[in-house]
């Protein structure tokens, strides 16, 4: 025998961790729990995780073994897609095949939907997977852009766990969609139907009480189900809500025929 599978069960929130060794298991688990009791942000992901929830609440177990390092990693693949604890429903950051994560200024690359698409050693080696100039990975990175091409690019060292990592991601999402539409001209309409403009998502928000969120959700043609508003972009006014459009039209035109009458020289 050259090593073994073992897994690990968090018993909290029932994540998984699927890892590999020609240790034996207690030589393995011993080197987990002395990592994450060092007082360091190079730690893993799943290091973080035994520290957060404390080690009494994980069990760890053999499931496998392998008589080569090709059967050992082809093995470790083959658990980690079993039990599906590679990315946000377990602590494998890689697939396996002894890709060990990289710690430290490793940069995990999400879509902005949150799928993780991939670990990266470096910013530098970041930016090359992706044809991209450092500076723009950096940035990213550093919050001075959200997201960059459908991408968000974070570094391990600014999070303690897989889940603040998913929530920044949501968290640059919404960010860069404000940022995309806080200049756009905001049509509401009420419950009676009657439309009232602001000149954007902020001014909208105050008036209504709606979220900038779900405004925006409104706009881009989502039902808001329960809400006494509704939105569409000016720039969709009459093709989003005809009736309305018209109305305001005719009352705009009214109105404009009362202040004529009103100053019309005698």
């Amino acid at each position: 025998m050259y090593g073994i599978i073992y897994k690990v069960t968090n018993q909290v929130n029932g994540k998984i961790y699927i890892g590999q060794t020609t240790k034996t298991l207690k030589a393995r688990m011993t080197q987990h729990l002395s990592h994450a009791k060092k007082d360091t942000s190079r730690k893993g992901y799943f290091q973080r995780a035994l520290k957060r929830h404390g080690h009494q609440n994980f069990t760890w177990e053999v499931i496998d073994q392998g008589d080569s390092p090709e059967e050992l990693n082809d093995k470790e693949e083959d658990w980690i897609i079993y039990y599906g604890s590679y990315g946000k429903n377990g602590y494998n950051l890689t697939p396996g095949g002894n890709q060990n994560a990289i710690q430290g200024q490793t940069i995990y690359v999400f879509s902005v939907e949150g799928q993780f698409l991939s670990e990266h050693h470096s910013q530098a080696e970041a930016a090359q997977a992706y044809q991209l100039s450092s500076g723009i990975v950096t940035s990213v990175v550093n919050g001075r852009r959200f997201t960059h091409a459908g991408k968000v690019y974070l570094r391990a060292d600014d999070f303690t766990c897989l889940r603040d990592m998913f929530q920044e991601v949501k968290k640059r999402q919404e960010q860069e969609r404000v940022q995309k539409y806080q200049k756009h001209v905001v049509v509401g309409i009420d419950s009676e139907g009657e439309a009232h403009f602001c000149q954007n998502i902020f001014e909208m928000e105050e008036k209504t009480g709606t979220s900038i969120h779900a405004i925006i959700n409104s706009c881009e043609g989502q039902n808001l189900k329960g809400k006494r508003w509704r939105f569409c972009w000016a720039t969709d006014f009459k093709a989003r809500e005809p009736d309305a459009y018209h109305r305001y039209n005719e009352r705009t035109a009214e109105e404009m025929l009362t202040l004529y009458y009103q100053y019309e020289p005698k």
